[in-house]
């Protein structure tokens, strides 16, 4: 019996739910009709942007978000998207037609302000909370850390350089000094001929992918216009084998093949 009553609970509180949200749903898409008459179908992302989003925030907060940032924003949003879904169901029932209660006159610069500012604010929520995921938070101090790192190493390079800019530039003039006199056919100091010996030789380009595929293409129909080698006759292998002269020695048989007489 207490597990029927508990399950008919269970039902009657989801059946509640739906109501409530019907309701409510019911008096969003009224009130933004009344703010945009001349647009059938704006109203009804208004209801994506309040009631669904009032719900999508709270799912959010319960198996979405990660990190302290992210379980705020959803929590902040959830309480914003039922505040504007508040506002929009009182301006609806106030300005519904009904007699009973006076009409505040700020009610409808609230409900417009308000539309507005629940808009720009799910907007901006929507970023945050995509940037400030943890793992996102972790790749974007890493990428910091790295520039900050290549900095400092620029920036000791440059103090490095500025140290030594009188020996590298020396070499640096040695070389080209060597590389003018050899071109001229001209006597050079030992500096500026080991400046030259020493330095480093163009690397020759990689060749492309046409140009690989038409050597090997040339290689093989070369190979294929080359005659074939003639077979090669071995005349061990048609011919008696040779005695040695010491296996001559009572048999009879010299070593040229003739009997012995």
């Amino acid at each position: 019996m207490k597990k029927l009553s508990t399950t008919i609970g269970k039902i009657f509180f989801y059946i509640f739910i739906l109501a409530v949200m019907g309701w409510t749903a019911s008096l969003t898409i009224a009130e933004m009709k009344a703010i945009l008459p001349n647009d059938p179908i704006t109203p009804y992302f208004a209801l994506a942007l309040f009631d669904g989003g009032a719900i999508a925030w709270l799912m959010a907060w319960i198996g979405h978000a990660r990190g302290l940032m992210q379980r705020s924003i959803s929590v902040i949003m959830l309480v914003i998207d039922l505040g504007g879904v508040v506002l929009l169901s009182a301006g609806r029932l106030l300005a519904g037609g009904q007699t009973m209660a006076d009409i505040p006159e700020a009610l409808a610069a609230a409900v417009i302000y308000g539309v507005i500012g629940a808009t720009l604010a799910n907007l901006a929520a929507i970023y945050v909370f995509h940037i400030s995921d943890p793992d996102i938070m972790e790749d974007i101090e890493t990428s910091i850390l790295e520039d900050t790192l290549r900095a400092e190493a620029m920036k000791q390079a440059q103090q490095n350089i500025e140290a030594q800019a009188q020996k590298l530039g020396a070499i640096l003039a040695a070389r080209a000094t060597g590389k003018l006199k050899y071109r001229l056919a001209l006597p050079m100091a030992d500096d500026e001929a080991r400046a030259v010996i020493e330095a480093p030789a163009d690397k020759p380009a990689t060749p492309g992918i046409l140009e690989t595929w038409m050597r090997s293409a040339a290689t093989k129909v070369k190979d294929k216009m080359q005659p074939a080698p003639a077979m090669q006759i071995y005349q061990a292998a048609t011919s008696a084998p040779t005695l040695a002269p010491e296996d001559n020695k009572g048999d009879g048989v010299f070593t040229d093949g003739k009997a012995a007489e």
